[in-house]
C-alpha cells in the first residue's frame, strides 16, 4: 500500500504561517504553504513546502506553469517561459529540465501489525 498525493491547482493554496527572513536573501519572507494533502491508508497529512512570499503571491495569480511531481521532492516545480523557478528565491535546487523523464515515484510500504492476542 502507497501514499497518495493531491496536489491543488495554485490558487487554492494556503499559506500557513511565516517562518522568517531567508537566510539567503534578507529582502525575503519565507512562508509555510498548503499545497496539498496526502493520504497513507491510515491518516490524511497536509502536503507542505517552503516558499519564498514573492514567488507564492506570483504562482497564486498564475504567472507560472506548476509540474506536480507526487511523492518527489521537491514535490512540485515551478517555470516560467521555461526557465525553473525555485520555491525560494535565490536558492538553486531546480535545474531540472521541464521535458526530462523523471524516475517512477517511489512508493512507501509497510509492514500489518500483527496482533499478539490473534490465535494462530
Amino acid at each position: 500500500m502507497g501514499s497518495i498525493w493531491y496536489i491543488n491547482d495554485p490558487n487554492e493554496w494556503e499559506a500557513l504561517k511565516t517562518i522568517g527572513v531567508s537566510k539567503v536573501d534578507e529582502n525575503d519572507t519565507i512562508l509555510s504553504v498548503k499545497i496539498g494533502e496526502g493520504n497513507d491508508g491510515i491518516a490524511t497529512y497536509d502536503i507542505t513546502v517552503f516558499m519564498s512570499k514573492e514567488i507564492y503571491l506570483k504562482a497564486k495569480s498564475g504567472k507560472f506553469i506548476v509540474k506536480r511531481r507526487p511523492l518527489m521532492d521537491p514535490e512540485i516545480m515551478l517555470y516560467e517561459d521555461g526557465e525553473v523557478i525555485p520555491l525560494v528565491k535565490n536558492t538553486d535546487y531546480g535545474l531540472i529540465d521541464m521535458n526530462k523523464r523523471y524516475e517512477e515515484p517511489k512508493i512507501r510500504t509497510f509492514k500489518p501489525q500483527i496482533n499478539p492476542n490473534t490465535k494462530k
